[in-house]
This record gives structure tokens, sequence and C-alpha cells, in this order.
């Protein structure tokens, strides 16, 4: 006779985010202060235009924004692009806003979920969090992937360039942007690659022609080449 499995009915309680408000109406934020605590969220901070919403995000990192998009000083999708560009976390942006072309602008800038406004149910806004949350947790997963590759390639691009080459003294990242150059890539190419601007890329490249003694991009590729051809790897 087998035995009775034995099934274990206690489980650990969810672990809510915590959570700052970014929303100028001073009925609205105390409204949904009000909804999160009810759900079970701890409400971290609040935040009444965007410039605030900016400082006060990345002074308190909280674990979800909830954003409003008309804020004054900075609108809602300025601030987001601003966050967005120092951390990745979850926003839900909300807005009375309808229009599409507002919506694909949030969207661009990696915002994860949207209300609109008034709630007409707290569900509503405890499924946009849950949601934003989800889709944030697959960003981190691909941006470390990301960064994984970027990481094994441009470690690949410094071994490909032959060994003559380093008697010239270039730098890991001159190395890098000279394998790229010789495969005819223009700057802006190797910039989107290297996450460099073209105005940076293009510094690099006029030390990298100084260095090697050629004065032209031409040249550069035809010394790679030919040290390629006399010190196979």
């Amino acid at each position: 006779m087998l035995p009775k499995a034995e099934f274990n009915h206690s489980s650990a309680p969810e672990v809510l985010p915590s959570v700052l408000i970014a929303e100028d109406d001073e009925l609205t934020r105390a409204f949904l202060q009000g909804v999160l605590q009810k759900l079970g969220y701890t409400v971290i901070g609040f935040a009444r235009d965007g410039q605030e919403t900016v400082e006060r995000t990345l002074a308190l990192r909280p674990g979800v924004l909830l954003l409003d998009i008309g804020m004054p000083v900075l609108n809602g999708l300025e601030a987001a692009r601003r966050i967005l560009e120092e951390m990745l976390l979850p926003i839900v942006v909300l807005t009375g806003l309808t229009d599409d072309e507002t919506l694909e602008q949030a969207r661009a800038l990696g915002v994860q979920a949207f209300l609109l406004k008034p709630l007409s149910s707290k569900e509503q806004l405890r499924a946009a969090i849950a949601i934003a949350t989800m889709v944030c947790e697959r960003q981190r997963a691909d941006a470390a992937r990301i960064g994984d590759l970027n990481s094994t390639l441009q470690s690949t691009r410094v071994k490909a360039v032959p060994r003559a080459i380093g008697a010239y003294g270039l730098t890991r990242r001159e190395t890098e942007i000279l394998h790229l150059l010789a495969e005819g890539r223009p700057n802006i190419e190797i910039g989107t690659i290297l996450d460099l601007s073209p105005r940076t890329v293009e510094k690099h490249v006029e030390h990298i022609l100084g260095k090697i003694g050629v004065k032209s991009r031409a040249a550069a590729t035809r010394l790679v080449a030919d040290a390629l051809r006399r010190h196979p790897r």
C-alpha cells in the first residue's frame, strides 16, 4: 500500500513591492494611497511634479512607480525617460488620455503597464502592478542576457585582432573599435554596438590612426588584413 502524500497547506505570505506615488493632484494621491494600503502595499513616498519624481525615485528606489502622465515641471513621459536611463523598475502610468501616440511613446520608453483614470476598482490597480512587475522581470532578464552576449562579443573582438597589432599600444576599447573598423562598419554602427556616441567613436578612431601610423580608415583596414595574413591566429 502506497503511503499517503502529505500536503503543506501553509504558504509563505506574498511579498509585495513598495510603491512611490507620483501624482500632482492631492485627492488622487490620497485615494491611491488608501487603495494601495488596503491591498497590502507599502507606500514609501510621494512626488508632486516630474522633477521631484525623478529625484525621489532614484533616491528611494521603490519596487513600483505609479506615475501620472500629466505632471507639472516635467511631464510623466520625460520623467520616465530620465528614470529608466538610470535604473530599470516597474512603472504603471496613470493617465486620463487614450490617444495611441502617447501610449506608444510610453511603451517605446520601456513603461510596462497603463491605467486609465479614474480607476473603477482596486483590482485594476493590483493587476496593473502585477503586469508591470512581470514585464520588468523579463526586461531585466533580457538585459542580463544581452550584457553577457556583448561581453562575449567584445572579448572575441579583442582576441580576433592579431598579436602584431599589440605592438602599437592600443587600449582594449581601441582594439575593439579597430576590429569593427576593419569590418567596414561606420561610426554610428560601432557606437551602437559598443554603446558609445558617434563623436566618441570618432575621437577613438583619430587616436587609433595616430597610434598605428596611418591616415585613413582604409589604410587601417589594410594594416589589420596584412597582419592577419602574416600572423594568423
